[in-house]
């Protein structure tokens, strides 16, 4: 069964069907695999995307999320790191920045 781009068929199954928030269509489109660390699966469901700066997403994540007030992603975007002290996250959520003086 050729499935339409963002569907896949498991052996035997009538009909494509649409993966869960998260993953994508493995390369033969036989199976869902999770989406990677700091990605998050297209609108379509046919390819994970990086996360948008200042988000995270574990493997699987349904969704790109911001951190807490206080914390921004770490390297990877696969979860959130605490600011240093006498720093805070920057507005957008992707950096940490020096508190401004007295603060």
């Amino acid at each position: 069964l050729a499935c339409p781009r963002g569907r896949y068929a498991g052996a035997g199954s009538p009909s494509c069907d649409i993966c869960s928030a998260g993953f994508v269509p493995d390369t033969n489109q036989s199976s869902c695999r999770a989406c990677e660390v700091g990605t998050n699966a297209s609108e379509d469901g046919s390819e994970c995307l990086a996360c948008p700066r200042g988000r995270y997403a574990g493997a699987g994540s349904p969704s790109c999320d911001i951190c807490s007030a206080g914390f921004v992603p770490d390297t990877n975007q696969s979860s959130c790191r605490a600011c240093e002290v006498g720093t805070n996250a920057s507005e957008d959520g992707s950096e940490c920045l020096a508190c401004p003086r007295g603060r």
